[in-house]
């Protein structure tokens, strides 16, 4: 999961990383408030730190994208 201050990728879209893929399950405009402790710890950051770096310079617009990686050697990967 990545919270981005503009949406880069499509929902349902596979983009090449290394030797597999990267599968966007879901994109959603969220406000800072909705940025819970739980979805922090998702993404690997404690809230504060998420919150500051998802609007660093006071954007208004915050995406919460989910993704999963698909490895080459996987079914449906780049074999």
């Amino acid at each position: 999961m990545r919270i981005w201050a503009s949406p880069h990728l499509k929902a349902g879209g596979t983009y090449p990383v290394g030797d597999g893929h990267v599968v966007v399950d879901s994109i959603e405009e969220i406000s800072a408030e909705r940025i819970t402790d739980d979805v922090a710890r998702e993404s690997g950051y404690e809230r504060r730190d998420l919150v500051r770096m998802a609007r660093p310079g006071g954007e208004e617009h915050i995406y919460l994208i989910r993704f999963h990686y698909l490895p080459a050697d996987a079914p449906g990967g780049n074999n």
